[in-house]
């Protein structure tokens, strides 16, 4: 917190100095409890859900061109699709693991503001990696098969 800004709330009567940082430093922590939350969230659903539903997906293509390549019916589409969300699925666990890693960075830290600035540095972006994934995984997949809401069913279910 710049102390220009502090002086100028203080001359101003709107809070003392103490005041000015104690509410910096509730932010702080307030954005690190947040980011916290939906990183963890992130984790248990794409582990929990997204990875077993698209394992599942995969292995249906996969059987699917195996039963049309057995009785000598085209089956390219389908070993690419199950081809597809099998490397995906894989991506998907490596980027869970890489957030989990600055996840757990992120919590060691104690000075309010390095731990804010470590979510927002190593956490956030890790898990907008993670994101990415997903949202290529929940294209890719049969609506029945995806474990949860998708955007349609949000947008148009209201």
């Amino acid at each position: 917190m710049k102390e220009s800004n502090v002086q100028m709330f203080a001359k101003l009567g709107i809070f003392t100095k103490e005041e000015a940082e104690s509410r910096c430093i509730i932010y702080l922590e307030r954005y690190a409890k947040q980011i916290n939350i939906e990183a963890g969230v992130a984790l248990d659903l794409s582990r929990r859900y997204i990875f077993p539903a698209a394992s599942r997906s995969a292995a249906a293509y996969a059987r699917d061109a195996s039963s049309l390549a057995a009785v000598g019916a085209p089956s390219v589409a389908q070993e690419q699709k199950a081809r597809r969300i099998a490397s995906l699925t894989g991506r998907l666990i490596e980027e869970a693991d890489r957030l989990e890693i600055a996840l757990s960075d992120a919590q060691r830290v104690e000075d309010p503001l390095a731990g804010a600035q470590s979510y927002r540095d190593a956490v956030v972006p890790r898990m907008d990696n993670l994101r990415l994934v997903c949202d290529e995984l929940e294209k890719l997949m049969p609506k029945a098969d995806w474990p949860m809401p998708n955007y349609e069913d949000l947008l148009y279910s209201l």
